[in-house]
């Protein structure tokens, strides 16, 4: 089957698995009103809709300072409403896409259906293998996410998107809600027993990116290696 009709018939399924994972919380806060094509599907599974009461969505599409924006990858959705795998590669946490290029694409929608809104990129990251070797870990494979993900971003600012601020998820290795201490996600290496921590070669990319303005993404496979920071448990209590 030709890869446009299989497109085409895919598109009623993923206008509604958009619907559940983001118009939803979307357009109430930005527009003060449910999608009627949710609210008509959820009516039929659930009594939801009639605990709206009047009055709650003056509430909820108060205006707002700022939209934040987890971006962590795409999903792929068939015709008959199921998931798929999409071609592109996942990171170590099973579930993640891997597709930089979607940050933009999401960034340009939501300035396309719903305005000019300044917006932030709250989480964006990956999980890596992370290995102490010495006082270091060789986290390359996180500087190339962030690194394609940073550019993605800065495309769209470039497109006219009002973008404030990109945060990546995360400063430190930490206790995943479903993964436990099984996955690290952090720039900064944590011994989970004795808490000794330890910065990555990814945050000295990113000291180096942050210092630049983000106006010079040092290339993740540039021979130079940042210069280390001092052990962060070496530096507890000096004042800067």
């Amino acid at each position: 089957m030709d890869w446009r009709l299989r497109r085409s018939q895919a598109l009623p399924a993923v206008r509604v698995q958009d619907g559940y994972e983001n118009r939803l919380y979307l357009e109430p806060v930005l527009r003060g009103q449910y999608p009627n094509d949710l609210l008509a599907a959820i009516d039929r599974e659930s009594n939801l809709v009639a605990l709206i009461k009047p009055g709650d969505l003056d509430t909820i599409g108060a205006p707002i300072d700022l939209l934040g924006v987890n971006y962590y990858g795409p999903g792929y959705v068939q015709a008959n409403g199921d998931m798929v795998a999409g071609p592109h590669p996942r990171s170590l946490a099973g579930w993640q896409v891997i597709y930089p290029n979607g940050l933009y694409d999401l960034l340009m929608r939501i300035k396309q259906d719903y305005g000019d809104l300044p917006l932030s990129i709250t989480e964006n990251g990956i999980p890596t293998n992370d290995i102490l070797n010495g006082d270091t870990v060789d986290d390359r494979e996180r500087i190339q996410f962030l690194h394609a993900h940073i550019t993605a971003a800065h495309r769209a600012i470039q497109a006219g998107v009002d973008l404030r601020s990109y945060h990546a998820w995360s400063l430190l290795d930490n206790f995943e809600w479903a993964a436990g201490y099984s996955q690290r996600w952090g720039m900064v290496y944590v011994d989970f027993h004795t808490q000794q921590r330890t910065p990555k070669r990814s945050a000295l990319w990113y000291r180096d990116v942050i210092r630049a303005h983000g106006s010079k993404l040092v290339e993740p496979s540039a021979r130079s290696v940042p210069q280390p920071m001092a052990p962060i448990a070496d530096r507890a209590g000096r004042r800067s």
